[in-house]
């Protein structure tokens, strides 16, 4: 059974778990997501729904931790944006989609309110690239399309990506709210226009008003006959192309060819 939380900032449902808000030891804590994650049936689907600036990157990498071993799949959706270390956690899904206005950002790590001497710096600059290694495993993690010095340049620069960016580089495996094509709709439009084409075909066989010429006079009984015939067995091929057309979803799910394959290889042979 799965346990129903009520915490500022961390909200799930079931299965899905909404990270919205700053990542912190008292909202969206990593303590809350495991007690979260041990209540939760690790044999369906987690749904991870991001809207995060980020936050307290040690929290952030230890709930991308908990979710890379959770033992079930893993999607996550970024919402809104998923920025710093809540980048990171987003790289924890088996999938990782992305709504197409949605954001995600990733820089190096910082330190607030570092205080001390030269030594002191120079510790905490170690320690800061330390952690910037142990992020960059986790990006890299995803086989992303682009390379370790690449990805360098965009931590340095703190740099935001559009879904599309974000999907060419390969931080995520796709966009939610695009239009995509319909192929068997596209399949069934070009089917009709090659039957438009063989009614166009149809109408240009239309005998014309007998000329005038005597030649063409001689000529129009042995014409007008080879023509009939013409129409004749188009009309005849037309009907039957029109009736094959009403049947071709009728196909029984057994058969080899889908409808729309028929219909394609059925054209096809007729239609040049």
């Amino acid at each position: 059974m799965t346990k129903k939380q009520n915490v500022q900032g961390f909200r799930n449902q079931g299965n899905e778990v909404m990270l919205y808000g700053i990542i912190s030891e008292t909202t969206n804590s990593s303590v809350q997501f495991a007690d979260f994650l041990s209540s939760t049936d690790s044999s369906q689907e987690l749904v991870v729904r991001i809207n995060s600036a980020g936050g307290d990157v040690n929290e952030g990498i230890a709930i991308y931790s908990l979710l890379k071993s959770f033992g079930g799949k893993v999607t996550v959706k970024v919402d809104g944006i998923a920025g710093s270390i809540a980048s990171v956690i987003a790289m924890a899904g088996d999938v990782v989609e992305m709504s197409r206005n949605a954001v995600m950002m990733i820089h190096n790590p910082e330190i607030d309110g570092a205080s001390g001497g030269a030594n002191d710096m120079r510790k905490f600059a170690e320690i800061l690239d330390t952690i910037k290694e142990s992020i960059k495993e986790s990006y890299l993690a995803r086989s992303l399309k682009i390379t370790p010095e690449q990805l360098d340049d965009f931590m340095e620069n703190e740099t935001y990506f559009t879904a599309k960016e974000a999907l060419e580089y390969g931080f995520i495996d796709s966009i939610t709210g695009e239009v995509k094509e319909n192929k068997e709709i596209k399949e069934q439009v070009t089917a009709l226009a090659k039957i438009s084409r063989v009614m166009n075909m149809l109408e240009e066989e239309q005998p014309e008003t007998p000329l005038e010429d005597p030649k063409t006079q001689e000529q129009l009984p042995e014409e007008t006959t080879e023509l009939a015939e013409r129409i004749a067995k188009l009309e005849s091929e037309m009907k039957r192309m029109q009736e094959e057309f009403l049947e071709i979803k009728k196909v029984p799910e057994d058969t080899e060819e889908t409808p729309n394959e028929k219909m394609q290889n059925f054209f096809s042979a007729i239609v040049k």
